[in-house]
């Protein structure tokens, strides 16, 4: 398995990378406050103003599919961006194999892995639910494309321009909406289990019409009762 450490931007101009992928050391990314400005409250009316900065924090890797070992059995049409908090892995982002060679880029917004929302239809989505806002700090960001691992780290600072919340705030607020996440799984998982036995009854609905409307009324009037109360 391929493994190396971050290389900067000039590193690559330097040297020929040797693997199908390569994490460029990120910039400090920051969490940024906005607010309405004080004067004129419609800032569009006959008022120029710059583009904000995109948000999120930015990782810029190199991919080369044709760089992949032979000994690289590993069939994948996607890479994966993994953060870690320590050991703990805190969220999985994925993205189907860039077209071409060369630089690309990729945004995290600065969140753990979420919860499914409770909800009266089965979730049948593959993707991985965006959560709660992470605490400032470095954390470690894993790149990988099938048996090839590229590895750096990432620095989250709050908005230096606010200053009126402390770490221990930030950590109240955190713990706070992670008791609430652990609410919404539980949640979450009554009604999965109450929309697949809605389906339940409505599939045992339609064999009973289709095998004997008239022999199964009882029956179906009873389930016909449960699957409205879903």
């Amino acid at each position: 398995m391929g493994f190396r450490r971050p290389c900067s931007f000039r590193c690559f101009r330097e040297t020929q990378p040797q693997q199908p992928i390569a994490l460029y050391q990120p910039p400090t990314a920051y969490f940024a406050r906005y607010q309405q400005p004080t004067g004129s409250r419609f800032g569009a009316d006959a008022m120029f103003h710059g583009e904000n900065r995109g948000s999120g924090a930015k990782f810029k890797y190199f991919f080369d599919k044709e760089l992949k070992a032979k000994s690289d059995t590993v069939k994948s049409d996607s890479i994966y961006l993994k953060i870690y908090d320590d050991e703990r892995l805190i969220r999985t982002l994925s993205s189907k194999t860039p077209k071409e060679k060369g630089i690309h880029t990729w945004s995290w917004r600065m969140r753990e892995k979420g919860a499914d929302r409770p909800s009266r239809n089965i979730n049948t989505s593959k993707r991985e639910p965006s959560g709660v806002q992470v605490l400032p700090g470095t954390y470690r960001a894993v790149l990988e494309y099938g048996n090839t691992k590229n590895e750096t780290s990432i620095t989250i600072k709050e908005d230096p321009r606010i200053d009126e919340l402390s770490m221990a705030d930030m950590k109240s607020k955190y713990e706070a909406q992670k008791r609430l996440e652990a609410l919404s799984i539980t949640v979450s998982g009554i009604t999965e289990q109450l929309a697949e036995n809605k389906k339940k009854a409505q599939t045992f609905l339609k064999l009973m019409k289709d095998k004997d409307k008239k022999a199964y009324k009882d029956q179906i009037k009873k389930n016909r009762f449960y699957y409205k109360r879903y």
